[in-house]
């Protein structure tokens, strides 16, 4: 059995980086933390992940994994989660374009399936009279199989 928390962070930035835009500019991934020098006030991060042995029920190993993904959003005076929402609309098709599909590559030896949103989240954090930052936190759940050579 191998660690699959990488298999599901790597699939989810590469589906996502490069991907996502408003306002015809890109808005940039990051894994766990903004890069050091970038004033963005518009990013999505990639951050809390958990896994769970599932059951085996075949020769496979089978780990219930998820990734919580972060949109932050520095905004003035006015507050409106309409840009989260556009934001979160973009990463779930992409990931989840139907109901029975995922959006992310084939990781070699592993499959990624049932793929699903299983909770969201929004903040409003006040960093001064003037200016807050807004978060939605949306969670990834999927099913990670391991196939043997």
């Amino acid at each position: 059995m191998r660690d699959t928390m990488d298999i599901l962070q790597m699939a989810v930035f590469g589906a996502l980086n490069g991907n996502l835009s408003y306002n015809s500019a890109n808005v940039p991934v990051y894994d766990e933390k903004k890069e050091v020098g970038q004033n963005d006030n518009l990013y999505v991060l990639l951050s809390t992940q958990q896994e769970n042995d599932n059951p085996q029920t075949s020769d496979a190993f089978i780990t219930d994994s998820s990734i919580d993904i972060e949109i932050m959003h520095k905004t003035g005076f006015e507050v409106s989660k309409k840009v989260l929402n556009n934001i979160s609309n973009q990463i779930l098709e992409i990931l989840i374009p139907t109901p029975s599909t995922n959006g992310m590559a084939v990781q070699n030896l592993f499959q990624i399936q049932n793929v699903r949103r299983t909770a969201s989240i929004t903040r409003n954090l006040s960093i001064s009279e003037t200016q807050s930052i807004l978060q939605k936190i949306i969670t990834i759940s999927a099913q990670i199989v391991e196939q043997n050579p």
